[in-house]
């Protein structure tokens, strides 16, 4: 007599990383907390690709890197320009343009009409032409950094029409432009400097944190409220700032990432939110992208937000997400980044945790920038927190530099809309892909009945055919497109429970899995005896 029972499909293309407390809620297609290492951008549950140092042999005397910026002239030519806390500014690694700059802070960089400009925050505003030996001082400087004793902070390039300058601000809250094309005059004459210290210390004694353009227009920031340059007129003399209509701001200027249409930006308190919904709502919580998911709790509860002037974000055009690094509790560093995928609806759009917690990797890292590694092939890159090394993500090696680490989907226990009824659990078959019919790659896959732990079974999905070393398990293969093979894994079960929890994992340098959908086999028991001795309310 044939099996009686239905099949429950999870489709994990559909949900994310989740960090709802009450998981009788959730769909049974989320990841629950201890997942890790997973990423969304082919949909499914995707094995985040391995790291690897860029350079074959560390900076010498190993700094921590504070600056990565590409640096592209428009001949062509290109430096990977790099600023460590030996307080020295690198060409392409190994050699200096700049000495004796901060060795705490972390620099800023911009280029306008092929001139590089560089700051410390502490020292006088560098340029370099991608051809002298060393950097030089800007020709003329703004009288105030002077009179002040206080220097640039960030660089942001900004302009409409023909008037494209360059921009930045020091600590008590002055904005300063360039002369027009001119990032080698910031002086009265051709520039533009502004006090607007009572404008942002008049309405919430802040500070400037930061400042970025969108669109046609320069955003300035405090930690709590946004300004907007109102520049569209000619004349310089009737140039102004506005208090933009949305109430938000921002921790500090390295928490901004900017997407192909939108501004993320992490405020003091570790929400990020999105500037076009924010424009149209006006409430930074009305437009957090990480509260639908619980991600502002998974923050508060494993983030460490006393270091936030250490965290930093960039947006990663190879898988489409910004990547949020940030320093665990417990930790004096980087070593943890959130992926958050741009395409994918707010609240499904978390991929788990990328992090190595036993070996140095690419996500350990004090700095991340995108850079032009070949024509079209654009990536992010990361500066290493203490060894001198940038990283490249992304790497089909499926290792941190040749060593290993956990990826891990953990979905939620559940009784599939019943939490009552038991259930005669006969198996679980996880479907997926790999890229290659001669793959081996293994899964460990574990699962519990009403919590009680049920013993892990590996499983080997091979590409050569229904092969594997378990007498519990079924592969099979199917070409899908002549480039991908279908994987399936049959587990059998034979539990009876009232809800189960899998959970799925790999942890060998080289191995993939690409997993997109879990069937559970079930049949109707009906209610649990009733129990002999039943509590009564007092």
């Amino acid at each position: 007599m044939g099996y009686q029972g239905g099949t429950i499909e999870i489709d994990l293309n559909i949900g994310g990383f989740n960090y709802n407390p009450n998981l009788d809620s959730l769909p049974p297609s989320v990841m629950t907390d201890l997942s890790t290492n997973i990423t969304l951008q082919d949909g499914g549950r995707r094995k985040r690709g391995g790291t690897a140092h860029v350079n074959s042999s560390t900076i010498s005397g190993t700094p921590q890197i504070m600056k990565i910026h590409d640096y592209i002239l428009t001949t062509g030519t290109q430096f990977l320009m790099l600023a460590g806390n030996d307080g020295k500014v690198y060409k392409n690694f190994t050699d200096t343009i700049k000495t004796g700059l901060s060795a705490t802070n972390y620099y800023d960089m911009a280029s306008m009409n092929d001139l590089l400009v560089f700051t410390d925050g502490a020292s006088t505003l560098q340029t370099w032409d991608g051809a002298a030996g060393s950097s030089s001082d800007v020709s003329t400087l703004a009288p105030d950094w002077a009179t002040d004793s206080l220097y640039p902070q960030q660089l942001e390039v900004h302009g409409r029409g023909l008037s494209q300058r360059m921009w930045t601000w020091t600590t008590n809250n002055k904005i300063f432009g360039s002369a027009i094309f001119d990032a080698d005059d910031w002086g009265a004459t051709n520039g533009f400097i502004s006090d607007t210290n009572q404008v942002f210390a008049s309405r919430e004694g802040g500070s400037i944190t930061g400042m970025y353009e969108f669109g046609d227009s320069l955003f300035i920031t405090t930690n709590r409220n946004t300004y907007i340059l109102q520049d569209s007129n000619s004349d310089i003399s009737t140039w102004g700032f506005t208090l933009a209509q949305f109430n938000a701001g921002a921790a500090h200027w390295r928490v901004m990432a900017r997407t192909p249409n939108d501004m993320l930006i992490m405020m003091d308190d570790g929400e990020i939110y999105s500037l076009v919904t924010v424009n149209a709502k006006g409430d930074y919580k009305a437009s957090s992208i990480t509260e639908p998911a619980f991600i502002d709790r998974w923050i508060r509860d494993n983030i460490d937000l006393t270091q936030i002037n250490e965290f930093h974000m960039s947006y990663d055009p190879k898988i489409r997400a910004v990547l949020v690094f940030m320093v665990k509790s417990g930790s004096t560093q980087v070593d943890v980044c959130l992926p958050y995928f741009i395409d994918r609806p707010v609240d499904q759009a978390w991929g788990a945790p990328f992090e190595n917690p036993d070996s140095n990797c690419g996500y350990d890292a004090s700095v991340s920038s995108v850079v032009r590694v070949a024509a079209g092939d654009y990536r992010v890159r990361t500066g290493d927190n203490s060894t001198g090394f940038v990283w490249d993500l992304n790497q089909t090696t499926f290792g941190d530099n040749g060593n290993a680490y956990t990826a891990k989907c953990v979905l939620p226990t559940s009784g599939f809309g019943d939490n009552v009824n038991l259930k005669m659990f006969k198996r679980i078959v996880f479907t997926g892909f790999s890229t290659s019919g001669d793959d081996s790659d293994n899964l460990l896959l574990a699962w519990d009945a009403d919590g009680a732990i049920q013993a892990p079974q590996s499983v080997t999905f091979s590409g050569l055919g229904a092969k594997v070393d378990e007498s519990t398990s079924i592969v099979d293969k199917i070409i899908v497109a002549s480039s991908n093979f279908h994987i399936e894994a049959i587990l059998d079960l034979g539990q009876p429970a009232r809800r189960i929890g899998t959970h799925f994992s790999n942890s060998t340098v080289g191995d993939d899995f690409y997993v997109t959908s879990v069937q559970v086999d079930a049949k109707p028991l009906g209610r649990r005896p009733t129990p002999s001795v039943t509590s009564v309310a007092q």
